[in-house]
């Protein structure tokens, strides 16, 4: 996703975003778009570990001041298709 189109489609995403150093906004720019990207993906193709490094991605950005509600709501239910089909490959595993 571009950075132009994201912040088009919500423009109050960074209003409490600040950085004074450019380094670090890029850095957090690119976590941004890291996490886009991993919310993305089918839910079969994303690993537990990947929900898990895309909730403390988005902790991280909430806490620099980013508005990501939106994304919240998207993590929340890849977390939960994950947890479905961890529990279904257990209990396939189990009955073998």
């Amino acid at each position: 996703m571009k950075m132009s189109r994201l912040f088009k489609k919500h423009p109050d995403i960074a209003v409490n975003f600040k950085p004074k150093n450019q380094l670090v906004k890029t850095t957090y720019m690119t976590i941004l778009l890291h996490l886009i990207e991993t919310l993305k993906k089918p839910p079969h193709s994303i690993s537990e570990t990947e929900v898990w490094i895309a909730g403390n991605e988005l902790i991280e950005l909430t806490e620099a001041g980013f508005k990501l509600d939106w994304l919240k709501t998207k993590l929340q239910k890849k977390k939960t298709v994950s947890d479905i089909i961890e529990l279904n490959k257990k209990w396939n595993s189990e009955q073998v």
